[in-house]
């Protein structure tokens, strides 16, 4: 009864925070309501729809919530925002002129209908950046001088977990948050793995049909199968509507999986043995919770990554496989190429330690040996491979001629589906309605040129920030080569694929990295002049 109440306290003084774990739990899941939708060729197709997500219903209260919080405290949250993050901040300028392109093309769009949602799909996701930003930015105390190497003449600005004006109650440190957030990604990454291992296991669906499970198995048509010796095998779905979904979202709780285990291994520096005042000390990476706390822990994590990468793997993505390679070389590259150790308070011996090449090797050894099984079984290379270019192909040819018509301006925000029959010599079969497998070229195609610079830009801009830069923690320097290795990895599936433009699943991954990248960056230290 007690817990319960404690829980009711916590949860009556900041209701963002806990819709937002809400949305966190929900977003992978297919759980929606189809409001309309525009037949084609007559008959429903998933990219000519209108839906709300049970993930929508949960980011839309934390968004409400949290905007009746900052009324509640509006000079003290306001100015807090402002110094910490900065409202004349590049990136949100970049996004700000961004969402209005892509609400201008509305304009040009002969389905304004869908260009409309789509365009409010995407201001959507950008409210949560803004939401995620601000809740990971330290906005708290001045902490003078953690760094030797700043001048007298600035001073540094690090989270003390409490905003002036407000109780300890109403605010939920940075550390906290993001704990919490690898922590639930931990679990539905492991949960959404073991579904898939069950799914394959089984070649059909394991019957979750009130999570809106896929409805699969190696006769139905349409269910993304291999073939191995003859057979038909349909892929791991877990609770995603296609494989290669699954496969990006596992790309991402393999890492994140993976620096929590590294990072808690971290011993505290030795002045810094003790939490004062609420301020966390320089080189404390998480307060350990009861969730992991033990010698459990560590083996739990080990099981967690493992049960994960099996599950990667009968994805059969193989852009998602190629990008969780590329994410980790980018890692050994980064930590050890450059042998930099941020702000001289950990040793090289403790880079060793959490990231040694000793792991890198077994997780490469585990991708040869996987690769190596694929091989033996003598899977259908047209069922694998083939099969697959052919399909892009057709797609590739259609986004040549859209952008060939419409460089500059693009034909309008979610056209692309609604428009390829215009595009195409051959009358396309239903199932062919698809977007182009790259979201360069669809962003390039819809909103043309000008919006497929604006998107680059973006992505320029939070990559712009160095790790390195003078006054850098370590917990911001491990996190942020983390986070910017998953944006690596999910940059080389845009090459393929399309799912993190237009797909609800895909997006929210794209733009959640994307907000926690930038909320570390914005992280450490925010120095001003006296």
């Amino acid at each position: 009864m007690n817990a319960l109440k404690n829980f009711w306290n916590n949860f009556k003084t900041r209701p963002d925070i806990w819709f937002f774990y809400g949305f966190l739990l929900t977003f992978t899941l297919f759980v929606r309501k189809v409001l309309f939708f525009y037949p084609i060729n007559g008959q429903f197709n998933e990219y000519s729809g209108i839906y709300l997500y049970l993930s929508d219903i949960f980011l839309i209260l934390t968004v409400v919530f949290w905007g009746t919080f900052i009324l509640r405290n509006k000079s003290e949250y306001l100015s807090s925002i402002k110094q910490c993050f900065g409202l004349n901040n590049p990136l949100l300028k970049i996004l700000l002129i961004f969402n209005l392109w892509i609400f201008i093309s509305i304009l040009w769009s002969d389905n304004q209908v869908i260009a409309l949602f789509r365009a409010i799909k995407i201001l959507e996701f950008n409210l949560l950046f803004l939401y995620i930003i601000v809740r990971i930015v330290p906005c708290g105390k001045i902490y003078k001088k953690c760094h030797p190497e700043f001048d007298s003449g600035s001073k540094v600005f690090l989270d003390s977990g409490l905003m002036a004006g407000m109780t300890e109650a109403e605010n939920v440190s940075h550390e906290t948050f993001l704990q919490r957030v690898f922590q639930i990604i931990i679990f539905i990454g492991l949960f959404q793995a073991i579904i898939g291992i069950w799914q394959y296991l089984i070649q059909h669906s394991v019957g979750l049909f009130w999570l809106k499970e896929s409805l699969i198995s190696p006769n139905i048509p349409g269910v993304a199968k291999v073939i191995f010796g003859g057979e038909k095998f349909i892929r791991a779905y877990g609770l995603f509507p296609h494989p290669n979904i699954l496969g990006g979202f596992l790309l991402f709780s393999i890492i994140i999986t993976w620096v929590y285990w590294k990072l808690i291994k971290i011993p505290l520096n030795p002045p810094f043995t003790k939490e004062e005042n609420g301020i966390v000390p320089c080189g404390t990476i998480f307060k350990l919770s009861p969730f992991l706390k033990g010698r459990n822990k560590e083996g739990f994590l080990k099981i967690a990554l493992f049960i994960q990468f099996i599950a990667l793997m009968i994805t059969f993505s193989k852009s998602a496989i190629l990008g969780l390679i590329m994410a980790i070389l980018y890692i050994f590259l980064k930590i050890y190429r450059n042998r930099i150790v941020p702000c001289g308070t950990i040793h090289k011996n403790l880079l060793r330690n959490m990231f040694h090449v000793e792991h890198i090797k077994r997780l490469l050894l585990l991708s040869l040996i996987s690769l190596l099984l694929i091989i033996a079984i003598k899977p259908n290379i047209n069922s694998l491979i083939l099969k697959s270019l052919n399909e892009r192909i057709i797609y590739l040819n259609l986004s040549d001629k859209i952008i060939s018509d419409n460089p500059i301006f693009g034909i309008g925000n979610g056209q692309f589906v609604l428009e390829m029959q215009k595009y195409s010599v051959i009358i396309l079969e239903s199932w062919q309605f698809q977007p182009v497998h790259n979201v360069f070229l669809l962003i390039w195609s819809e909103l043309g040129l000008i919006g497929l610079i604006l998107f680059l830009w973006f992505l320029w801009r939070i990559f712009k920030f160095s790790p390195f830069s003078k006054g850098r923690l370590e917990r911001d320097f491990y996190l942020t080569i983390i986070l910017k290795s998953v944006v690596i990895g999910f940059i080389f599936i845009m090459l393929f694929d399309h799912y993190f433009w237009d797909i609800q699943q895909g997006q929210i991954l794209f733009w959640l990295t994307a907000e926690l990248l930038v909320g570390v960056n914005s992280i450490g230290v925010t120095t001003v002049e006296n």
